[in-house]
């Protein structure tokens, strides 16, 4: 579970980043950040090789990374299209600040 969870937030994390902010999914770029993940979790598991007492490292724990990533990427569209979330975020003029002395 916490290969899954641990996932989906650097999963989230890349889809930020990778997307410049809280912004419509675009396939390339999507899959630009799950490419990252992934070679994100293949170098922790080839690091757990060097790590005394650390047991074996498996491909089912870079699997159950995808799957966190994967989530990520569920509920960004979840979010994005279900609630039109990133949209309100987005919007290029916030409402303005009353300059007035009298607030």
């Amino acid at each position: 579970i916490l290969h899954v969870v641990g996932s989906i937030v650097i999963g989230l994390f890349a889809l930020r980043a990778c997307h410049g902010g809280f912004r419509d999914l675009s396939l390339r770029l999507t899959l630009l950040a799950i490419l990252g993940c992934f070679l994100w979790a293949v170098s922790d598991e080839v690091h757990q090789l060097g790590v005394p007492g650390r047991g074996v490292t498996s491909a089912f724990d870079v699997a159950l990374d995808i799957a966190g990533v994967l989530l990520a990427v569920f509920l960004w569209f979840v979010v994005q299209y279900g609630l039109g979330v990133f949209r309100y975020l987005n919007h290029p003029k916030w409402p303005a600040r009353s300059t007035d002395s009298n607030d």
